[in-house]
């Protein structure tokens, strides 16, 4: 009996010496794996510091080349911006092939901490857009880190916004517009706007000579004997569209933001003079204007015929001179000019990047659309179509029922839209652009004249490619960044 106890104690304290051992064995284990864990994260961050360096160091290169560009370019014209380009500035590929050699790229220390090797693929001839490419170059001890960013460059263009006013604006119940809107006036819009909807203002003074109705937002309120209303308002119900049943700012509404500046335009004519009058499209100024008829009598071929008379209060043309039309190519990429009214229409070949500008030192000279449809051949990209005129831009009073513009149409000291005519009903005009207008705009009345139904919807090929010489923002933002 002795003896069994005597084995079961042996057994008990064996039985504990091996729970210990073990736990031993485990705790080694797991310190052992702690050393290892520890000692590798130590390694890792011993390579990664350089290779977060080498990335900060990159980034540096593209930020300092924006600042060059703005310290350069600030306040200059057109014409000195690419005069700039020509002048040989740094770290700009000079022989197009894509790449910089080493007399091409620019080479700069950051702060003792590495090197950045800068390569920029300029603009081409009209583009807005250009390219950096700034390597890091981080040495620590025995080991030197590289990183790459890529990043582009662009300068905002006017037509980047589906609608861009000067004035305090209205537009009517029948009015859808797909893309940004900003007044640097106050609003009040009836329709639908898909993207957001912006004024320089936080109040305004109500133009109009009717009441604005008593909504529940309480948009308007007397102030002095007059109405004064919200930025951004509407008519109808919590902004509710009952009629196209949406929300009538489906993305919202904001105001104040800065204003835009639209005598910064006023220069624009003298460079794209210029350049047309290089490619022999400039047109002095010869009885009452000029027709232009894109894609006649072929594609990639536009018809430019003298106009001896249109009717002043209709727009439209009486008669043309048929002896002094000529026939001339259009170019893939380049301007016309001239100088009195323009009337345009037709269709853009594909592959057609085109400006038509109007402008007088007489008058404001106009543009005139809507005798016939003015369309892209391609609505993919490959077509870009700028009326800029000095004057209005106008939609005859003989234009079609159901009218398309495709193009990007800006006024600098007139409106873009439609006279008002008694008893004339229009059914629907469809743009496909882009709109910029100095003056109050609209192609439809509330009384129910001009174009009841109005679709405005916005290209967003421009933001890459707007027109040739079309006026730009003179700072450089980037807008795409890519590590490598």
């Amino acid at each position: 009996m002795t003896m069994r106890n005597h084995n079961t104690r042996c057994t008990m304290r064996g039985s504990a010496l091996l729970y210990v051992l073990a736990t031993v064995t485990m705790a080694g284990v797991l310190f052992a794996g702690l050393v290892h864990f520890v000692v590798s994260h130590l390694r890792y961050d011993t390579h990664l510091e350089p290779d977060v360096q080498a990335l900060h160091v990159a980034e540096a290169g593209v930020y300092f080349y924006r600042w060059y560009l703005a310290h350069h370019l600030e306040g200059l014209t057109q014409s000195q911006v690419e005069e700039f380009w020509n002048s040989d500035p740094l770290g700009v590929d000079r022989n197009g092939d894509g790449y910089c050699d080493d007399t091409e790229v620019h080479i700069a220390h950051y702060y003792g901490i590495g090197t950045y090797r800068i390569c920029v693929i300029p603009p081409k001839k009209y583009s807005t857009m250009l390219w950096i490419r700034s390597q890091g170059i981080v040495a620590s001890g025995n080991t030197t880190r590289t990183h790459t960013v890529r990043a582009r460059l662009r300068k905002e263009s006017w037509s980047e916004y589906a609608v861009l006013a000067n004035a305090d604006m209205r537009l009517s119940q029948g009015t859808k517009i797909n893309g940004r809107i900003h007044v640097n006036g106050g609003f009040l819009f009836d329709g639908v706007a898909s993207h957001v909807v912006s004024s320089s203002l936080s109040e305004y003074r109500y133009p109009d000579s009717d009441t604005p109705r008593n909504n529940p937002q309480h948009a308007c309120w007397r102030r002095l004997g007059r109405w004064w209303c919200k930025a951004v308002w509407t008519n109808w119900h919590n902004d509710y569209h009952a009629v196209f049943k949406s929300p009538v700012f489906i993305a919202g509404k904001e105001y104040p933001v800065t204003a835009k500046d639209f005598g910064s335009v006023s220069g624009d004519f003298a460079v794209i003079k210029a350049e047309a009058q290089k490619l022999g499209l400039a047109f002095d100024p010869r009885h009452e204007g000029r027709l232009i008829e894109l894609g006649e009598p072929s594609s990639g071929k536009m018809r430019i015929s003298t106009v001896l008379r249109h009717d002043p209060q209709t727009f439209g043309i009486v008669k043309l001179s048929p002896a002094s039309t000529i026939i001339k190519d259009i170019p893939s990429e380049g301007v016309v000019y001239v100088e009195g009214d323009v009337w345009v229409q037709g269709v853009l070949p594909e592959n057609t990047r085109l400006t038509i500008a109007a402008q007088s030192s007489a008058a404001n000279a106009r543009i005139i659309v809507g005798h016939d449809d003015l369309v892209y051949a391609d609505r993919t990209g490959s077509c870009t179509l700028g009326l800029m005129a000095q004057g209005n831009i106008e939609t005859a009073k003989n234009a079609k029922t159901q009218l398309r513009i495709d193009a990007a149409m800006l006024s600098q000291e007139g409106r873009v839209g439609r006279m008002y005519w008694w008893d004339d009903y229009k059914d629907r005009i469809t743009i496909y652009g882009a709109i910029a207008t100095n003056a109050r705009m609209g192609f439809g009345f509330t009384s129910g004249q001009g174009y009841r139904n109005r679709d405005i919807i916005f290209d967003g090929n421009l933001l890459d490619n707007p027109p040739p010489l079309f006026p730009t923002g003179n700072v450089y933002t980037i807008d795409l960044w890519e590590s490598q």
